[in-house]
């Protein structure tokens, strides 16, 4: 019982609550920078073009400048696609991909319908 209250006990003690904190203070901002990466993800539509807004900052694709659509379906562990990753390719070289965002199957068909005149 006299080990539990002396002194190495409770340095002991505070050394793994210190350790603990240090790791969920580490967790906790590893979290907080990929909540923001992905909340700054965004895809504008407008009549002339597509606007991809990431945390990199925004690039602009018109539909007539868009040379290059790749369109790769993610599975996960089914058979049907969970989710679709879009690459983008414009004339000047610049390339921009997408994947991940709400109501992305209709924003892909979109896309698809307005590219496939300028391809």
């Amino acid at each position: 019982m006299a080990d539990l209250i002396s002194g190495r006990f409770r340095r002991d003690a505070i050394l793994i609550a210190a350790i603990l904190a240090l790791v969920f203070a580490l967790l906790t901002v590893i979290l907080g920078a990929l909540y923001y990466v992905h909340k700054k993800q965004r895809v504008d539509l407008f009549e002339y073009g597509i606007r991809v807004i990431t945390w990199r900052g925004a690039t602009s694709f018109p539909w007539i400048s868009i040379t290059d659509l790749e369109v790769e379906p993610i599975f996960g562990k089914s058979s049907t696609p969970v989710n679709w990753d879009f690459r983008l390719t414009r004339d000047d070289g610049m390339k921009s991909q997408f994947r991940g965002l709400e109501d992305l199957e209709r924003l892909g068909k979109i896309v698809e319908r307005k590219v496939s005149g300028n391809l």
